[in-house]
C-alpha cells in the first residue's frame, strides 16, 4: 500500500473513533435525568414512576414537608407524578415532577401541643436589683424547645418544605444584648442625687422604680417625697419665727420673735427643680434652695404701713416705716390664759368685708358672729376685725372678757385701717 493509501486509512479510523466516542457521549448524556432543575443519578429506567420516587428520595429536605421522615410518615402524605418532559438533542433529558404533600394538621397539633408540654420554655432576660451591689443587674435569657404551633403549622399547608423544629423554637423575646442599655440607665437613676448645703439629699431608690420586662420603668409619683424631704431642708432654712429687730411706734427697735414674718424654702419651686433635674438625669451637690416669703430685716421692707399691738397696753398703731403715725386707737385681745392673742411678727394674709366668723368660745359654747371689716393675721383664724357687740375698749377687759383670740376693734377705726392695708404686705408686730 503507498503512503496515500496509509493516510487515507489513519484518517478513516479516526472519523469512526470520534463517531464512537460522540455516540457514547450522547448516550450517556441521554441517560442523565435533570428532574425540576436537579440531576438524578441511578436511574434504571425511564419509568414516570422510577424518575418520580428517586427525585422524591434524593431530593428529600426539597420534596417532603419535614426534613425528619419520621414526622412525614406520621403526619404527610407525600405523592409525585411527572407532568412534563423535554429531551435535547444533546443534552440530558429535562423532566418536571409534580410533588404534593398533605398534611394532617389536626394530628400535627395534637402532636405539638404533647411535644410542648413536655419540653421545656424558653426564658426572657430579666433586670432584677441585686441588694448585694445595690445596683440593677441583667439575668440571662435561657433557649427553651418549645415549638411555635401557629408558626410551623402555616408554613407546613404554605406548601413549604425541609422544615425543622428546631427552626421554630419560641425564641426569648428580651435578651441580656437588648436590656443591656436600659439596666445602664435604671442605675443612673440610683446615681442620681440634689444634696443641699445643709447635707440633706433627694435621692431615687428602688423602692420608687417599678421595671417593666422589656427595660422600660415608671418612676412613682415622687412629689410627696420631695416635699417631706423639703419640710426638713426647710428647718435648717428658714426664718420664720426666728425674730428680728422691728420698728415701734415709739421709735425704739424691739425684737420680736414669733409669728410668720420670715423667709422659707419655695417647695413648689424646688419640687419642680427637682424634678426638672431628674428628667434631665442631672445631679447637683451643695444647692442653694429657692426662698420665699420675707426678709427678715426692716431695711428691706416693702410696705407702706406697719401695724403694732401691744397686749399689756390693750392698744393698736398703724404707722409707716419712719414712724409717722396714721391711726391708733384702744383695742381687746384674746382672754389673758385663755384664748391669748400669739405675739410674734406677722403680714396681713387676706382681708374681707361683711365678714361671718363661727367658732367655740372660751367657755366651750359655739357662735356664729358677723363683723364688717375683717383682716387675718394667722391661717388658723386669728385677725383684726369690728366688735359692734362690745360697748369699751382698752384697759383690762381682756382680762376677764377677752376675744378668742383676736384683736376686737371699734367699728369705726377699723374701717379706716381697713383701707390703708394691704393684703401680703402688711406688717403686723404683736408684743407683750
Amino acid at each position: 500500500m503507498n503512503k496515500t493509501g496509509t493516510k487515507k486509512t489513519r484518517i478513516i479510523v479516526t472519523i469512526v473513533i470520534l463517531a464512537v466516542i460522540l455516540c457514547a457521549l450522547v448516550f450517556f448524556l441521554r441517560q442523565r435525568k435533570v428532574v425540576n432543575g436537579k440531576t438524578l443519578t441511578g436511574i434504571t429506567s425511564s419509568s414516570d414512576s422510577q424518575i418520580a420516587d428517586k427525585y422524591l428520595s434524593q431530593e428529600y429536605k426539597a420534596s417532603h414537608t419535614f426534613a425528619d421522615k419520621k414526622l412525614n410518615d406520621q403526619f404527610v402524605k407525600t405523592s409525585a407524578e411527572v407532568t412534563g418532559r423535554e429531551s435535547g438533542l444533546l443534552g440530558p433529558e429535562n423532566i418536571t415532577v409534580k410533588v404534593t404533600n398533605t398534611v394532617d394538621t389536626d394530628a400535627l397539633k395534637t402532636y405539638l401541643d404533647q411535644w410542648n408540654s413536655e419540653n421545656t420554655a424558653s426564658k426572657d432576660a430579666s433586670i432584677y436589683y441585686d441588694d448585694a451591689s445595690g445596683k440593677y443587674q441583667i439575668e440571662k435569657e435561657s433557649q427553651g424547645t418549645r415549638v411555635d404551633t401557629d408558626a410551623l403549622i402555616q408554613d407546613a399547608e404554605a406548601g413549604k418544605t425541609g422544615l425543622k423544629l428546631s427552626d421554630y423554637y419560641v425564641k426569648p423575646v428580651y435578651t441580656a444584648k437588648n436590656l443591656k442599655e436600659k439596666a445602664e440607665k435604671l442605675n443612673k437613676l440610683l446615681d442620681w442625687h440634689v444634696t443641699y448645703s445643709d447635707g440633706k439629699k433627694a435621692t431615687i431608690t428602688k423602692d420608687d422604680i417599678t421595671v417593666q420586662p422589656d427595660g422600660s420603668y415608671q418612676l412613682a409619683d415622687l412629689t410627696k417625697t420631695f416635699k417631706q424631704l423639703l419640710t426638713e431642708v426647710n428647718k435648717d432654712y428658714t426664718t420664720v419665727g426666728k425674730g428680728f429687730p422691728v420698728l415701734l411706734h415709739d421709735g425704739s427697735m424691739q425684737t420680736v420673735t414669733g409669728g410668720t414674718w420670715g423667709s422659707y424654702v419655695d417647695t413648689k419651686s424646688e419640687i419642680s427643680h427637682l424634678m426638672e433635674d431628674l428628667d434631665e438625669e442631672k445631679s447637683e451637690d451643695n444647692r442653694e434652695p429657692e426662698m420665699a416669703g420675707k426678709a427678715n430685716d426692716m431695711s428691706k421692707y416693702d410696705s407702706d404701713l406697719i401695724i403694732e399691738v401691744s397686749i399689756s397696753q390693750q392698744h393698736l398703731w398703724a404707722y409707716d416705716p419712719s414712724g409717722n403715725l396714721k391711726i391708733d386707737y384702744p383695742v381687746v385681745t384674746g382672754q389673758k390664759g385663755v384664748t391669748d392673742t400669739p405675739t410674734g411678727v406677722f403680714y396681713c394674709l387676706m382681708k374681707k368685708k361683711d365678714h361671718t366668723m363661727n367658732g367655740t368660745s372660751a367657755s366651750g359654747k359655739a357662735y356664729s358672729t358677723d363683723c364688717s371689716r375683717f383682716m387675718w393675721v394667722t391661717n388658723s383664724g386669728v385677725g383684726i376685725h369690728d366688735a359692734p357687740w362690745r360697748n369699751a375698749f382698752g384697759g383690762t377687759i381682756y382680762m376677764t372678757h377677752g376675744s378668742n383670740g383676736c384683736i376686737n376693734s371699734p367699728t369705726d377705726k377699723v374701717t379706716e385701717l381697713y383701707d390703708m392695708v394691704k393684703e401680703g404686705k402688711t406688717m403686723i408686730i404683736i408684743h407683750q
